[in-house]
């Protein structure tokens, strides 16, 4: 058995910018909904989830995918 990954950054699926962007702002939207709606609890939990993504997907990523010197 394999190591699981939270995030597979090499699966297709992740290539196009939008679907990148969707599932961050759709975590970090839903943070917020969480937290205005007095669930400080799934408002963190959706936040650094959101947060983790975000940087996995515009940090992580790009550096990945930068041609060697």
């Amino acid at each position: 058995m394999g190591s699981a990954k939270l995030l597979d950054l090499e699966d297709k699926f992740y290539r196009p910018l939008w679907v990148r962007l969707l599932i961050t702002f759709s975590c970090l939207g839903w943070a917020a909904i969480e937290f205005l709606s007095g669930a400080p609890f799934w408002a963190l939990m959706f936040g650094g989830t959101g947060g983790y993504c975000a940087y996995q997907f515009f940090v992580v990523l790009p550096k990945r995918n930068r041609p060697e010197r």
